[in-house]
């Protein structure tokens, strides 16, 4: 006897590729709401049309001097952003590691995801000029 697995969420790939059905190709449940995230952290102010203040305030951070300061300023702004957006994550913890010589920040967070048992850790690199 198989079990049918309920699908909770879900939500466009990013790839936009047609799945084996003939349809739009779907990610589920933790991929959904991983790539939900990333939309959020991707997406700069005014960058959605009919949405306007959806986004993260990434760009703020593009060609400043990285310091102790402006990393607790990013950490705070992503959780927030995450949050406000997306009610399935809970960041318990934003860490940014920059990395000079690519000049990018990479972001880690440990987040608890409504409906799964354990923290998930996601990780990201984003530009920062002034790195």
């Amino acid at each position: 006897m198989s079990k049918n697995l309920t699908v909770v969420w879900s939500e466009l790939s990013e790839e936009l590729f047609v799945d084996p059905q003939g349809g739009v190709a779907l990610v589920t449940d933790l991929d959904a709401v991983l790539s939900s995230v990333d939309n959020i952290l991707g997406t700069y102010p005014g960058e959605r049309v009919m949405r306007p203040t959806f986004a993260s305030p990434m760009e703020n951070f593009v060609f400043e001097d990285i310091d102790d300061f402006l990393m607790d300023g990013m950490a705070r702004d992503i959780k927030e952003a995450i949050e406000t957006w997306d009610d399935r994550p809970i960041v318990n913890m934003v860490d940014i590691q920059p990395d000079p010589d690519s000049h990018f920040v990479k972001v880690q967070l440990n987040l608890t995801i409504a409906g799964f048992n354990q923290g998930v850790l996601y990780t990201k690199k984003i530009f920062a000029g002034g790195v």
